[in-house]
């Protein structure tokens, strides 16, 4: 019989990137890690909590976009994030 995986809980999520077959990756920061453990790389589909990621790309979003100060009817530029 097949063991089923371990559940760990994530404390934070840290990082987001692309591997090379195109699926995203969180780098993650573990509830059990100390604090000088590293971080691992994740698929996106083992990272079952979804208000995690919400939080970190709200968290993202406000980082990149935060300081800058749009009134109504200012022109701005929307980019698809595959470009």
């Amino acid at each position: 019989s097949v063991e089923p995986a371990a559940v760990e809980e994530v404390e934070e999520i840290v990082g987001i990137r692309y591997n090379k077959r195109g699926g995203i990756e969180y780098q993650i920061r573990w509830r059990t890690s100390g604090p000088n453990e590293e971080l691992t790389w994740e698929p996106e589909d083992n990272v079952m909590d979804d208000d995690l990621v919400d939080e970190f790309e709200a968290a993202q979003q406000k980082s990149v976009y935060g300081a800058q100060h749009i009134q109504k009817g200012d022109a701005v530029e929307v980019r698809n994030v595959e470009e």
